[in-house]
């Protein structure tokens, strides 16, 4: 084809045609820009209105914790927890009594028998009664003997009526035990 526009003309339409392009590039950008703004906004609206929402779930967490059931709940340990400590401080106020068999049975010999134990709690001592048999009056001053060197055992008194008979005797005696509360 023959071009018949003169040189001058047809740069500057080579130009226009370079601006035209130029002009709808910056367009297409300019509005991909604002299309890009448009949706980052929309984004932090909705992120906006998703922080809110979980701020708010948060809330009502929270609330229905220290709701009533909540309180229930706490109230149900502090009531468990004092039950545990009274019944640790009746289990640590208890005189537990097989030590105590155990040693009067090491200590006694063997021909003296117990009828009646008897224990008496108090503060700040515990006072324990016997009353048995002995064959001789030899053993039962024996034991006698065992009980005042034990450490454990404070105050032991015989009853004048134990010392009577030689045989056969029939005694009671009582006796202290220290630092047992």
């Amino acid at each position: 084809m023959i071009n018949l526009i003169p040189q001058k003309e047809k740069k500057e339409l080579e130009l226009e045609l370079i601006f035209q392009k130029l002009f709808s590039l910056l367009l297409f950008t300019f509005f991909g820009f604002c299309f890009l703004i448009l949706i980052l906004a929309a984004l932090r609206v909705l992120i906006i209105n998703q922080t809110g929402a979980v701020e708010d779930l948060v809330r009502a967490k929270q609330t229905e914790l220290s709701a009533s059931d909540f309180q229930e709940f706490q109230e149900t340990i502090k009531e468990t927890n004092q039950y545990i400590a009274q019944v640790r401080n009746f289990w640590q106020s208890q005189f537990l009594i097989a030590p105590l068999l155990e040693n009067l049975s090491f200590l006694k010999p063997n021909s003296i028998y117990f009828n009646n134990l008897s224990f008496t709690k108090t503060y700040p001592t515990n006072q324990v009664s016997i009353s048995g048999f002995a064959q001789t009056r030899g053993a039962l001053f024996y034991f006698k003997q065992n009980l005042e060197t034990e450490s454990s055992f404070d105050g032991v008194y015989f009853t004048p009526t134990s010392w009577v008979k030689p045989t056969d005797v029939d005694f009671s005696l009582s006796f202290i035990l220290p630092g047992h509360n």
